[in-house]
């Protein structure tokens, strides 16, 4: 891989305070959520027991958090509901404990970054087919042509491996650089998808969809399968690191940082979706005790 550029900090506040500014006008738009009465329960996995990893968290966490979330917020003209939905995101969070091992100046380019990717993926839910072409080209627009390895790596892959776009800042995080050789080795990347596989699975609604309609199972069903499937990928994911190869002394510190740095991804993520407001509102400390979840009634059919 490329070596890291040191002025990568200039790059996040110019090119994505040129990106925001870009389609500010797409902005403004709050969810609607209609509401129903609860009539059943679902119940949810432990999976911050069946991740077998300790929460760590950068000493840095809470100052950039904050210092970060003012310049998103500065530039994004939200509405008000979107800057309390913002807000109650706690991107910073997820990344203080996902790049623990940083400085300052590296948290605060990857949670401005994963901040304005959060932004990003709910602007997009607000908009048609025409109007999200329209933010995407603003998007490439803005960063077709980046000059720093960060740049150019990050917005690859998040248009490739959706969240291996957070993997690729642990090395600009630690300052690190693994070498093209070491970085495609079959065992690299199979604790990458292992680790991408993990997070995906603990976040996303339609597996349980898929489980459903595919194997017939019910609700519940289909989630202790996704469940099981996760833990599946904690398995793979030791697996691949006791079959990892040497190169050398120096490079093998590279390849154990970088791979810590999956770790703290994979265990940051799953206590991160109780923390952030965006998936269980300001119930998430709530759920996590009881990992029970109220169902919303079906609509009426018409």
């Amino acid at each position: 891989m490329a070596e890291t550029s040191s002025s990568s900090m200039t790059f996040i506040s110019k090119h994505l305070n040129t990106a925001i500014l870009n389609f500010k006008c797409f902005c403004g738009m709050g969810r609607q959520h209609p509401s129903y009465s609860v009539v059943e329960y679902i119940i949810l996995p432990n999976l911050t027991l069946d991740v077998p990893y300790s929460l760590r968290c950068n000493p840095y966490t809470k100052e950039v958090s904050a210092v970060s979330d003012e310049w998103l917020i500065s530039l994004a003209s939200l509405s008000p509901t979107q800057e309390r939905e913002f807000r109650g995101l706690h991107a910073g969070l997820l990344c203080g404990s996902s790049y623990v091992d940083c400085e300052a100046e590296q948290l605060r380019a990857v949670t401005d970054f994963t901040s304005f990717l959060f932004c990003l993926d709910d602007w997009s839910d607000e908009f048609d087919t025409a109007g999200t072409k329209g933010l995407a080209e603003c998007v490439l627009n803005t960063l077709y042509h980046p000059d720093t390895y960060f740049a150019d790596a990050v917005v690859w892959r998040v248009t490739n491996d959706g969240c291996k776009a957070g993997f690729t800042l642990i090395e600009y995080s630690l300052n690190i650089e693994l070498l093209d050789d070491i970085a495609e080795h079959p065992v690299i990347r199979d604790l990458e998808d292992a680790a991408n596989d993990a997070i995906s699975w603990q976040n996303t609604h339609n597996l349980v969809v898929v489980l459903m309609n595919q194997l017939k199972l019910s609700r519940q069903d289909a989630i202790d399968r996704a469940t099981d499937l996760t833990r599946d990928t904690i398995a793979r994911f030791e697996t691949s690191r006791v079959q990892l190869p040497s190169w050398g002394a120096g490079l093998d510190d590279s390849v154990r940082k970088y791979v810590q740095g999956l770790q703290d991804w994979v265990v940051s993520n799953c206590h991160w979706s109780f923390d952030t407001e965006r998936y269980f509102g300001g119930a998430g400390a709530d759920v996590k005790e009881t990992l029970r979840i109220p169902l919303l009634p079906r609509r009426p059919t018409r």
